[in-house]
Parts: structure tokens; C-alpha cells; sequence
């Protein structure tokens, strides 16, 4: 059940037990509706700086990292996981089922995004933890100022890192 449909109920059930007589379906969705605060999450630098520091860690470690155990992250940027998770540049790690308590990994687009490979989402919009729109504005690793000297070596192929292989421009000998 989505946490909507979930809060609609509660709020239905709590209106049923205080005997109110009126349409309660349209009562709650009102309420409901009334309730809702929708955030704005735009990725800056220290939200990359963060990510920067876990892709380091994960690399050392491999790719399931506790950010309360990153030494390298300040307070702030450990706080910035919840938001480069509705970038999807990285996810709760699961194991049997549950997930586990600040035990992040990176994606394939965090990766990627890392790399220079792909642009993401200047700011998403969120409602109830959950990803409700997107920015037309792209952003690229190289539009942020913190990470002038780091590019990610290593991309994520069936869930191990491997190191990312450039090609080389053969040099012509005339």
C-alpha cells in the first residue's frame, strides 16, 4: 500500500472512531491532501563532495559503505545521503530483505555521473520520501567546483568495480 493510501485510512479510521457524519473519502483525501509538504532537493557541492568521499570509501572497501564510518565526511555531508539517494546516485544496501541502518553503495548513474559519463537532474521534488518530479536543468560533474581534481577511475560492471579503461589516441609517425 503507498504511504498516501496508508495516511487516507488512518485519517478515515480516526474520523470513524469519533463518529463524525460526513462523506469520510472525500473528508480525508482533503486532509490528506492539506498534509502534504513537497521538498526540493537541488545537488550543489557538498552533496557531490559527499559523494565523492563515499565512492572513495567504497572503492577502498567495496561498495557497501556505513557513512557514520567515513572519516573523511563532515557532519553536513553525511547528512546529504537521504539526498543523493532521490538522485539515485546511491541506495540503502539490503541484505536478506532488510535494509541496513546508514549502509549506502553507489549506483551504476552515480558511477556514471562521477565519471563524466552522464548528466543528472539539477533538483528533484519530493512528497513522502518518494521522487515526484525532476528538473529539465542537467548537471555534469564538471559544473561543480569541488571536484576539480577528481575523476572517478573505476565504474561499476555486475555489481564489482572495475577500472574504467580509456582508450589511448594511436599516435601517427609520419
Amino acid at each position: 500500500m503507498l504511504v498516501r493510501e496508508m495516511k487516507i485510512t488512518q485519517i478515515k479510521q480516526a474520523l470513524i472512531d469519533n463518529k463524525n457524519e460526513c462523506d469520510l473519502d472525500v473528508l480525508a483525501e482533503k486532509i490528506y491532501m492539506a498534509s502534504q509538504i513537497k521538498y526540493k532537493y537541488i545537488l550543489d557541492d557538498l552533496d557531490v563532495s559527499a559523494l565523492k568521499k563515499i565512492w572513495l570509501e567504497a572503492v577502498r572497501n567495496g561498495n557497501a559503505v556505513n557513512v557514520e564510518n567515513v572519516e573523511e565526511l563532515t557532519v553536513n555531508e553525511r547528512r546529504r545521503a537521504t539526498q543523493l539517494r532521490f538522485h539515485a546516485l546511491i541506495a540503502k544496501v539490503k541484505r536478506n530483505g532488510k535494509h541496513l541502518d546508514n549502509m549506502w553503495c553507489i549506483t551504476w548513474k552515480g558511477a556514471a555521473f562521477l565519471a563524466g559519463k552522464i548528466a543528472v537532474s539539477k533538483w528533484v521534488e519530493t512528497i513522502d520520501n518518494e521522487v515526484v518530479s525532476h528538473s529539465a536543468k542537467m548537471v555534469s560533474i564538471k559544473d561543480f567546483k569541488i571536484l576539480d581534481d577528481f575523476r572517478a577511475t573505476y565504474e561499476i560492471v555486475n555489481g564489482k568495480f572495475e577500472p574504467i579503461i580509456e582508450r589511448q589516441p594511436k599516435l601517427c609517425l609520419a
